[in-house]
């Protein structure tokens, strides 16, 4: 039960990037011209960055109790899906829409 706790939490940082990754490449593709798309891109993956950072961060001071966290994990999470649907990778959304939902069960059922 341990390994699967260890492969639980390197799964979920791999999310979190993913995440930051999809959010900042919609904002991308969101722009006009290459200055609006970088300033895009970096404010919304620097806004999705900071709410993670306060609300569902380790070491967080603000961090949420848990079970609520789940759930704002997962609402980030399912928005991310949302935006790969949105730019045609809808595959890869139910990819990560599913590994992030057996991620975040699997940190509700061992409490992480």
């Amino acid at each position: 039960m341990h390994l699967i706790k260890q492969i639980n939490e390197i799964l979920a940082f791999v999310l979190e990037l993913l995440m930051f990754a999809v959010v900042g490449y919609w904002g991308f593709q969101q722009g006009k011209n290459t200055f609006f798309k970088y300033t895009i891109a970096l404010a919304l993956a620097a806004i999705v960055i900071t709410l993670w950072g306060i609300f569902a961060a380790p070491n967080s001071e603000y961090r949420l109790d848990f079970p609520i966290r789940i759930l704002f994990e997962l609402t980030l999470f399912f928005i991310a899906a949302y935006l790969l649907h949105k730019l045609n990778y809808t595959n890869l959304a139910i990819c990560f829409t599913l590994t992030a939902f057996l991620s975040e069960l699997i940190a509700y059922i061992y409490r992480q």
